[in-house]
């Protein structure tokens, strides 16, 4: 169909009887003739996602489901600011760099700009909070480092000339 990024996979988040791609990098890979651009999640520690995959490989189904799916919600932190604080954006964006990460994915839904089109932003005052964070962060992150803006199109890998 002509989709050659995507970007809708998220590092360390697990959700039972969706596809497993808990492991994946956080930086943009290469699937087939795809690209994926995932989103910016990464843990806490070195290791500690291979660590509670391999816990989770020991435990029966449930506590294995069980400590997977809240991983991300309390071993990991992310640039999206509508799933975390500022201080959390920025220590995902720091963590990324320093473990030679090249993309920070900033990501929100179109739903998440205008209020009560998502249940966490029931109106004007939550939207125009998301957006003073997403000002935050990106003011923050280009004191630290060169940004450039790319589109997901700009991942894409050439077409095949055959």
């Amino acid at each position: 169909h002509g989709v050659r990024v995507d970007s809708s996979q998220v590092p360390l988040r697990f959700v039972p009887g969706l596809p497993d791609n808990f492991s994946i990098s956080a930086d943009p890979f290469r699937l087939d003739a795809l690209t994926e651009a995932p989103l910016t999640v990464v843990p806490l520690l070195p290791g500690l996602g291979s660590a509670a995959k391999g816990l989770a490989r020991l435990l029966p189904r449930s506590l294995a489901d069980g400590l997977l799916s809240g991983f991300r919600k309390v071993a990991a932190v992310g640039t999206q600011p509508a799933w975390y604080p500022l201080a959390s954006m920025e220590l995902a964006a720091r963590l990324h760099l320093q473990r030679g990460g090249r993309v920070i994915h900033l990501f929100l839904h179109s739903s998440e700009l205008a209020p009560g089109f998502a249940p966490h932003l029931p109106d004007q005052a939550s939207v125009d909070r998301l957006l003073t964070r997403t000002r935050a962060f990106l003011a923050w992150l280009s004191g630290r480092c060169a940004l450039r803006g790319a589109t997901l199109g700009e991942f894409a890998a050439p077409e095949d000339p055959a």
